[in-house]
């Protein structure tokens, strides 16, 4: 790794590795998301929230948001203190956890090579036959619409898909921002939140719950999609369980 990428290409594998950090609050990890996620300016390489604009944002006082930044102080970021007159204090991700972050992209970025299949060799190229089939007098097999599966496939957008069941699920801690996107999403939805939709769950010492990302997808795309109908069938595998417990009782 030679130099340090732009924070916005290593931003989610920098905010994976902050909800990890057991050796936070769940109120410094809260306010850290916020100040990367509303407030860094990726073209200056800082954001300078005031402690009252983030305290306002996130509900709480602004004695917690100054004992917060105390533990964010030198781990997570490198903090220039202003005088609150003219000069904001400044927010800079450290170079060490900007690093980390890095290589795990680029190792992430390594994977996705090695993955890679590769279906045409150069040289040798696979060719539809020339002659005529019984579906067409043209070359190659040009099979008609299915219209049946076409119109399913409308109605039913969630239905069991590959990019659904294999997506991978990712530790969210309870009583952090990304919680309540997910929330605010699921409403849109028409859909409970999570604490009525999915177990609380513990995991490396915190409580939360299992989800496919740590924030959802841009809505209406097809990651979104695909997300939402993970969400879906583990709410349905969890209310399966309960009525099994609680049939045990029986």
């Amino acid at each position: 790794m030679s130099e340090l990428r732009p924070f916005r290409e290593i931003q989610l594998q920098w905010l994976s590795q902050l909800v990890q950090d057991r050796g936070l609050s769940p109120r410094a990890v809260q306010i850290a998301a916020y100040i990367v996620l509303e407030h860094y300016n990726h073209r200056i390489g800082k954001a300078w929230p005031s402690f009252d604009r983030i305290a306002k944002a996130l509900g709480v006082t602004k004695k917690t948001v100054q004992r917060a930044i105390s533990e964010l102080n030198g781990k997570w970021f490198e903090i220039t203190r202003g005088n609150g007159l003219t000069h904001s204090t400044e927010y800079v991700p450290t170079k060490q956890t900007h690093a980390t972050a890095q290589r795990i992209r680029e190792t992430q970025e390594a994977g996705k090579q090695d993955n890679i299949v590769t279906l045409r060799q150069r040289g040798r190229r696979q060719n539809c036959p020339e002659r005529g089939t019984e579906l067409s007098d043209k070359g190659g097999q040009n099979c008609p619409p299915n219209k049946k599966k076409e119109q399913k496939e409308k109605l039913n957008p969630d239905e069991d898909s590959d990019s659904a069941v294999n997506m991978r699920q990712h530790f969210v801690p309870s009583g952090i921002c990304f919680v309540q996107d997910w929330n605010n999403r699921l409403e849109e939805h028409r859909l409970a939140r999570l604490d009525r939709l999915l177990p609380e769950e513990t995991h490396e010492g915190r409580r939360g719950y299992w989800l496919p990302a740590l924030v959802p997808a841009e809505r209406a795309s097809d990651l979104w999609v695909a997300q939402l109908s993970a969400v879906k069938k583990s709410a349905a595998s969890a209310f399966d369980a309960r009525l099994s417990a609680v049939a045990a009782l029986r």
